[in-house]
């Protein structure tokens, strides 16, 4: 098969061994760490729970802990065993990679675990994502068209079968210069990270692009280029994972505020953008945007017009849900 249509891996992915589920929790504090073994479904009550919040039980020490020491802290001899068996089960139970969801049933599951019952994208409720208007000559929206007119020579009319990194080349000016704008409106410093490993308490792997405000994750964006709907599946993911290092990163700040944070996935010609948030989880399945990649808008008006207008409606939402996420403009 020529390397034309192999799918692309960076040479900087990172191809260190998957985290155990110990790993992952090591930086919570004690009240995360709780939160954590609750959605595990351990069977422990509330007053259990409280033992181990009165000994300042955090997840750094947690898997240290022998059945003899859960019940000298005064937990039963039923409870001491099933933490103790738990400890040993996190400390080889791998994480689970984003990549590995790849079925009809992954997806019906996982949106069964944000609570929602269905089988598609359109199944999950929907919302307007906020925009932030730009002048038809803003000088970001001239850079991302002339950035795009020069790559449509080189790299030709965006086909079916074209490879992940081809699309990349159109995806990074959009954000790029949605960025620029986010950074020009609101002052704030804002980054994108493209491969950078985010590790959940459940799941782990490689994001195509996080985009960060200091150290704290704000969007997520999955290039799936293939299959939509396992794009969906890995974003929303990797949504949760982010939301989890987040709340490391935050601390007490993460459950003071009506916590959200972004996601996008595209194939470069269709955007989808999506919202995770502490009530639940919401996208715009059911209107997603569409551009069109083609030489001809180099030497024909009409369609280097459509290209303008298009490009311009995704940057001001991409801006726009930044500039929310940011605390408004």
């Amino acid at each position: 098969m020529s390397s034309l249509y192999m799918p692309f891996t960076p040479f900087f992915a990172s191809q260190t061994e998957e985290p155990t589920m110990d790993s992952a929790i090591k930086e919570l504090d004690t009240e995360g760490l709780i939160q954590f073994l609750k959605k595990k479904n351990l069977g422990l009550t509330d007053s259990q729970y409280e033992i181990l919040k009165n000994q300042h039980i955090r997840g750094s020490i947690f898997s240290n802990f022998t059945e003899d020491e859960f019940r000298s802290m005064g937990l039963t001899f039923g409870s001491a065993k099933i933490l103790a068996d738990f400890t040993q089960k996190i400390k080889t139970q791998k994480l689970k990679a984003y990549s590995s969801y790849k079925t009809g049933k992954d997806f019906k599951d996982v949106l069964e675990e944000f609570g929602i019952g269905g089988t598609s994208i359109a199944d999950i409720p929907q919302f307007m994502p906020e925009l932030y208007k730009i002048n038809e000559n803003d000088e970001n929206l001239d850079l991302c068209m002339t950035l795009i007119k020069t790559k449509l020579p080189i790299l030709g009319t965006l086909v079916a079968d074209d490879n992940e990194r081809e699309r990349c080349e159109y995806v990074e000016s959009i954000l790029d210069s949605a960025i620029h704008i986010v950074k020009r409106i609101t002052g704030k410093q804002v980054t994108r990270h493209p491969q950078m490993e985010v590790t959940g308490e459940d799941n782990t792997g490689i994001v195509d692009y996080a985009i960060k405000y200091q150290s704290e994750l704000i969007c997520i964006t999955e290039g799936n280029f293939w299959k939509i709907t396992e794009g969906f599946v890995h974003n929303l993911l990797q949504l949760q994972s982010a939301s989890q290092v987040n709340k490391r990163i935050l601390g007490n700040a993460f459950d003071e505020k009506d916590y959200f944070i972004y996601g996008i996935v595209t194939m470069a010609e269709v955007w989808y953008f999506l919202k995770y948030t502490n009530e639940g989880i919401f996208c715009t399945s059911k209107n997603p945007l569409k551009i069109e990649f083609n030489e001809s808008a180099l030497d024909n008006k009409n369609e280097e017009r459509n290209l303008r207008k298009n490009l311009k409606r995704i940057i001001e939402i991409i801006a726009g849900l930044l500039t929310n996420k940011l605390g408004g403009y």
